[in-house]
């Protein structure tokens, strides 16, 4: 895998002469990230006073300087990381499943906590290490970045975020706005991660607590029924689903240990049990089985009491 540490580079500006352009050197270096991601996405309306003197312009942006220093001090380059050989099994499977994907180049840096992951196309995978810093990092203010987010915010999660933003370039979309769209949508999403990530824990792939998971496998029967009750699967209304499909400390109806998202996590149950039923359908395959109705119907997904 190859692997380009943005940051260090950028730390490295630091040193030169302020009256040499460390701009220039950074854009050699990194061509199509360094105009059109950092510049235009992550410093937008900076790109000229970075352009003329970048050392400079470091010293004037002292919480992007701060996060840099730490960025630094806790992915150091002289040691191969747990996360960096998560990465690189993870897209030796995903040689095994998509023989046709190139696998991206992966580029980490300092984001000003703005963009956790992207990707440029099939060529290049960018990672956000401001984002993984640990639960409780003196940056994360808990009125910005709430404490259930937090909780994802380390080490532990760089390798599934990371896959999940390439996986996310090969899915597309959910294709309506229906709970069911949706919830099968995260499903397919949560069941190509546990393939390309095995090696991993489910807590990190599935983005699930210990304890979330465990009511979760224990209550599948139960919140079924209540999607059916409540006549959710063909709700559009994102205030009444979001917190199902989305991240949420908790979810409207459901008791307090109901963790929020918990839809995508049946959804990941009935893309199982379809693709029991499918054995000649590999992931490209499910991929592109678009009609999230027709997958729920083939499924037979039916919850144990």
């Amino acid at each position: 895998m190859d692997l380009r540490r943005f940051e260090h580079d950028l730390a490295q500006m630091r040193n030169l002469d302020s009256t040499q352009n460390g701009a220039q050197v950074l854009r050699k270096a990194y061509p199509v990230f360094f105009d059109s991601i950092w510049l235009e996405l992550l410093v937008p309306g900076k790109g000229k006073l970075l352009d003329s003197a970048l050392v400079v312009a470091w010293d004037k942006q002292p919480a992007l300087h701060k996060l840099l220093d730490s960025v630094q001090l806790a992915f150091p380059l002289d040691e191969m990381q747990a996360w960096q050989m998560d990465l690189e099994t993870a897209f030796t499977y995903a040689k095994y499943y998509f023989p046709e994907k190139p696998t991206p180049s992966v580029i980490t840096y300092p984001s000003e906590l703005s963009l956790g992951a992207f990707t440029y196309g099939d060529s290049l995978l960018g990672i956000g290490l401001d984002f993984y810093l640990g639960h409780g990092f003196s940056a994360y203010d808990p009125m910005v970045i709430p404490r259930y987010i937090q909780r994802s915010m380390d080490a532990d999660h760089i390798a599934s975020r990371a896959i999940e933003a390439w996986i996310s370039g090969q899915i597309g979309d959910a294709p309506g706005d229906r709970m069911l769209d949706r919830m099968i949508h995260n499903g397919k999403m949560l069941y190509i991660k546990e393939r390309l990530l095995p090696h991993v824990a489910d807590t990190a792939v599935l983005g699930f607590s210990k304890d979330q998971l465990e009511w979760l496998r224990n209550n599948e029967f139960e919140m079924w029924t209540h999607y059916l009750d409540k006549e959710l699967l063909y709700q559009t209304n994102t205030s009444i689903i979001g917190k199902h499909v989305g991240p949420s400390p908790n979810a409207p109806g459901m008791p307090p240990e109901a963790p929020g998202a918990n839809a995508n996590w049946v959804g990941m149950r009935i893309i199982e049990q379809y693709m029991e039923r499918r054995p000649d359908l590999d992931l490209q395959g499910l991929i592109s089985a678009k009609d999230s109705q027709r997958l729920l119907t083939e499924s037979k997904y039916k919850p144990k009491r």
